[in-house]
C-alpha cells in the first residue's frame, strides 16, 4: 500500500500487526483469553484449579546446570506428562476441555 492510500484510510505508514498466531503476542493472549471465557460459558465454571511449581531439586535436573531453561524444559514435559494423564486415565472425571497458563515469578 502506497504512502497516498495510508494518508486517506489515516492509517500511519509505519502501523503494523502481529497475528493471534504469534504466542507470546498481546494479541495471542487476548484470543486466548477470548476462547478460554467462551469454554466457561459453553460448559460452566471449571470443576478443577490445579496449581503446579517448577522445583530445582527434581531428580531431573539434579544441579547438572544452572540454566533456568532446562529447568523451564523439564517443567513443560512434567506438564504434558500431566495433562495427558489427566485426560487419558480420567482419574478425575471426563475431561471435556482444559485450559492452562504458566507464570514466572522471576525470582
Amino acid at each position: 500500500m502506497k504512502y497516498y492510500q495510508h494518508k486517506s484510510l489515516n492509517i500511519p505508514p509505519n502501523l503494523s500487526f502481529i497475528p493471534s498466531r504469534t504466542i507470546g503476542s498481546s494479541s495471542y493472549f487476548k484470543e486466548y483469553y477470548k476462547d478460554t471465557i467462551s469454554i466457561s460459558q459453553k460448559l460452566g465454571k471449571p470443576t478443577f484449579f490445579l496449581t503446579m511449581t517448577a522445583n530445582p531439586s527434581w531428580p531431573e535436573f539434579n544441579g547438572k546446570s544452572n540454566s533456568k531453561a532446562h529447568l523451564i524444559r523439564i517443567f513443560q514435559l512434567k506438564l504434558n506428562f500431566l495433562l495427558h494423564y489427566i485426560k487419558t486415565t480420567q482419574v478425575l472425571g471426563e475431561c471435556m476441555e482444559y485450559t492452562y497458563s504458566i507464570e514466572f515469578q522471576r525470582r
